[in-house]
């Protein structure tokens, strides 16, 4: 019986070769079922968010415009409803002034023809009253004289 002795680590024959090419047809297999769908994969997940991202500023874009025209419009209704105010309030203002000298003048007329029956309503006391007077006074007299009649 020989002794054979091998120092070498790695010595180089046909299980070496087989153990090369299996892990090759591995590396091999393994690209094509899990690497190159990954990275397709990964690809795909990339470009849609680009997409988000572009739609994203898009709709960003869009938001802004709308809300400078929402802006504009609000300005100039703004505007339009203090005009209005101001014309309303100016035509109230013209209404009640007009109220105000109607009920001046309507108060003026009454207060006139109130006048004019309280003077009348006082002359007519002061007719009964001096009769009533003179008739106070003559029946005085004629008892002071002792001239009743």
């Amino acid at each position: 019986m020989e002794i054979v002795e091998n120092i070498a680590l790695i010595s180089i024959n046909e299980t070496m070769i087989f153990q090369l090419v299996s892990f090759l047809l591995f590396l091999f297999i393994l690209n094509r079922v899990m690497i190159r769908p990954l990275r397709n994969t990964m690809m795909d997940r990339e470009a849609h968010l680009e997409l988000m991202a572009q739609e994203i500023a898009s709709a960003d874009q869009a938001y802004d415009d709308i809300s400078r025209r929402i802006r504009k419009e609000e300005s100039v209704a703004k505007k339009a409803a203090f005009k209005q105010r101001d014309r309303l309030e100016n035509e109230g203002e013209a209404t009640a002034s007009a109220l105000i000298e109607k009920t001046k003048a309507e108060i003026g007329a009454m207060r006139m023809k109130a006048q004019k029956e309280t003077d009348a309503k006082i002359a007519a006391a002061r007719k009964g009253i001096e009769k009533e007077i003179e008739a106070i006074s003559d029946e005085m007299i004629a008892a002071l004289l002792g001239r009743r009649s």
